[in-house]
């Protein structure tokens, strides 16, 4: 039959370690070693701490309940490093969501929010917080994906919601800071009792043409994926021309 754990063990520098069979086995808050279940006995952990602890052998009970809690603090910490929680999962989401919608560089949470919320959480929750906080993967690589996994989600919510499979696209063409032409594509669509409105798709157009033909190629290959040209009940551009070669790509 196993030994079970009794709290006076602990006077003898030994704490309580449960194995996966759930078994008790006695653990040295000074070197960590985790004995068998038959060492837990009186004169095998006062062996153990002559032996390899002669220098702690006249120690206090509140010595080794301060090692304990030194351990167990070291174990979260481990734990959290290497299995990140839930909730700082969430919050790296938040933050890439910030930085996109704000249009700032990516490597601004690594090298400015992710500073700031340590030493905020050091000062008013003290730093066990700050220590959590900093294992936020908040790397610009981090962020990236972050922001591409977002991406990914709005677009499936975006066809989720297509009420009756119906809905009206807008076109527009604008230039970016390189010069590139590129192709903005909304839709609107119903959703419950209103009409919602997002943006589709972005992409570069190869050449600077405004050619109705072209940008329809364009928008055929890029933005409706899962959504139907038979589907769609009206085209709006931005003061356009009207070009009978996009009815002959219809």
């Amino acid at each position: 039959m196993a030994i079970k754990y009794r709290p006076v063990f602990l006077n003898y520098g030994f704490t309580l370690n449960i194995d996966k069979h759930n078994v008790h086995r006695p653990q040295c808050v000074i070197c960590l070693d985790v004995l068998a279940n038959e060492s837990l006995r009186p004169q095998k952990l006062k062996w153990h701490l002559d032996k390899k602890h002669g220098d702690h052998v006249n120690k206090s009970r509140e010595f080794f309940l301060r090692k304990e809690r030194e351990m167990n603090n070291s174990k979260s910490v481990m734990s959290l490093a290497v299995f990140p929680s839930k909730g700082l999962t969430k919050a790296s989401y938040l933050v890439a969501e910030k930085i996109a919608k704000e249009k700032k560089p990516y490597t601004i949470a690594e090298e400015l929010i992710l500073p700031c919320a340590k030493a905020m959480c050091r000062e008013v929750l003290g730093e066990t917080a700050a220590s959590k906080i900093s294992t936020n993967p908040l790397s610009a690589d981090a962020i990236r994906r972050r922001i591409i996994d977002i991406g990914e989600d709005i677009k499936h919510q975006l066809y989720a919601n297509q009420e009756a499979n119906k809905f009206v696209i807008q076109l527009d063409e604008s230039m970016d800071i390189a010069q590139k032409a590129l192709i903005l594509i909304f839709v609107r669509y119903r959703h419950g009792d209103d009409f919602m409105e997002d943006l589709l798709a972005c992409d570069e157009l190869q050449t600077k043409t405004t050619a109705a033909a072209e940008i329809f190629a364009v928008v055929k290959h890029i933005a409706l994926h899962s959504l139907m040209w038979e589907d769609c009940v009206g085209i709006c551009t931005d003061g356009a021309a009207s070009d009978r070669s996009a009815q002959r790509c219809h």
